[in-house]
């Protein structure tokens, strides 16, 4: 009785236990989603056949509302699957995986530009937009404003015919492609002119008055030049990305500038009676101005060390920095203007060129004992008119 009821027992248990086991494993195998086949090969997982549904229909309604011919041959199955929760499509993702697989043919236009093909295109319509992307993306890089009359030097054409819906490219994408295309082959050609505005610095004149108020070799400012602007806008021819022509088309001054002011002096100051010389060098006379020896010593000598620096004793220009034969050595002769020179001879090497422009205090030479010389000293001379002058009167 016992073992009748043992055995009773443990059926009930196995039972139990089975119908347990096959619960939990239903739970853990059961189908969460539907597997989309196209020709027996997965493309994609949807929650339910509501869910595809309403995406296929979304699909046929959008290929009605776009294109006047098509034909919808595309068969799509359907298989109850177990996939993680994470792959399973949305009804617009199973959209987009109904559209970019579906075998559906409709009449699109094949962009031509210059007889080359370059996209399979919505219609006529949609690839004019993308050439306006194009000019647009040219138009918008140039850097230019106002911009007037784009023109499509290319010659683009289209040929309706049948496709695969999945073979049309979006139009975005088709731009891009032209637009590289283009730095290699240039596909396009699109020429367009604005303008470009420039900001331009103009630097100030200097107006020159000769003024008997100051002596030759006298430069003072009398107003300080002040630099303008101006904006100058240019008129820019383009094609694609290069530069073609360009022409001022218009100037507007933003700050006028102010010339530059100088009084150039014209008094000669020999006639004058006036010092206008610097000393050219450091140490004493050792000879003055006047005869000697029979003689006429035509300048003042000054004594230094060799190598001691020579200056100029007054602005002016170099007339010449050479040798000269005639006893004076190494010389350098300086023009003040209206007849005035001076000269520095028997130098021991000169710092300066024949056409150089010098200031006063401007290092010129080296005191030497070159040419008809006892010992090292600057032979300091002035002239007026070719004619010698005692240089003391007109040291400062």
């Amino acid at each position: 009785m016992n073992l009748i009821k043992y055995k009773k027992e443990m059926a009930a248990i196995i039972v139990a236990a089975t119908v347990s086991y096959c619960t939990l494993n239903y739970r853990v195998i059961r189908p969460n989603a539907l597997a989309i086949l196209k020709d027996g090969k997965t493309i994609g997982y949807i929650r339910s056949t509501a869910d595809y549904q309403a995406a296929k229909e979304d699909l046929i309604n959008y290929i009605q509302n776009e294109y006047k011919t098509y034909d919808l041959t595309d068969k799509f199955q359907l298989k109850k699957v177990k996939v993680p929760e994470d792959i399973i499509l949305n009804k617009t993702e199973a959209e987009k995986i109904l559209l970019q697989s579906s075998d559906v043919q409709v009449e699109a236009a094949v962009m031509l530009i210059d007889g080359k093909e370059i996209a399979i295109v919505e219609n006529e319509k949609e690839g004019n937009k993308i050439i306006q992307g194009v000019s647009k993306y040219y138009t918008e890089n140039s850097g230019l404003n106002d911009i007037r009359e784009i023109k499509v030097l290319s010659q683009i054409t289209y040929n309706k015919t049948m496709h695969p819906l999945s073979e049309i490219m979006g139009n975005n994408l088709v731009i891009k492609d032209i637009i590289k295309g283009n730095n290699k082959d240039n596909i396009i050609k699109i020429s367009f002119s604005g303008i470009k505005t420039n900001t331009v610095k103009i630097n100030p004149s200097t107006r020159t008055i000769w003024t008997n108020d100051y002596v030759v070799g006298t430069v003072v400012t009398k107003q300080n030049g002040k630099a303008g602007l101006n904006e100058v806008d240019k008129l820019i021819n383009m094609e694609n990305g290069a530069v073609k022509s360009s022409k001022a088309a218009e100037t507007r001054v933003i700050n006028k500038s102010i010339d530059k002011v100088v009084a150039v002096g014209t008094k000669n100051p020999i006639l004058a009676g006036i010092a206008f010389l610097s000393k050219p060098s450091r140490g004493g006379i050792s000879s003055y101005f006047g005869y000697r020896w029979g003689k006429l010593h035509k300048g003042l000598d000054i004594g230094a060390g060799i190598g001691t620096p020579i200056y100029a004793a007054a602005d002016g220009t170099v007339e010449s920095a050479s040798w000269d034969s005639g006893g004076y050595g190494n010389l350098v002769k300086i023009s003040h203007g209206s007849g005035i020179e001076t000269l520095y001879g028997h130098t021991s090497r000169m710092a300066v060129k024949a056409g150089q422009k010098v200031k006063r205090g401007q290092l010129i030479a080296y005191v030497g004992s070159t040419g008809h010389s006892t010992g090292p000293h600057v032979h300091f001379e002035v002239r007026l008119n070719g004619t010698a002058v005692n240089p003391l009167k007109y040291l400062k």
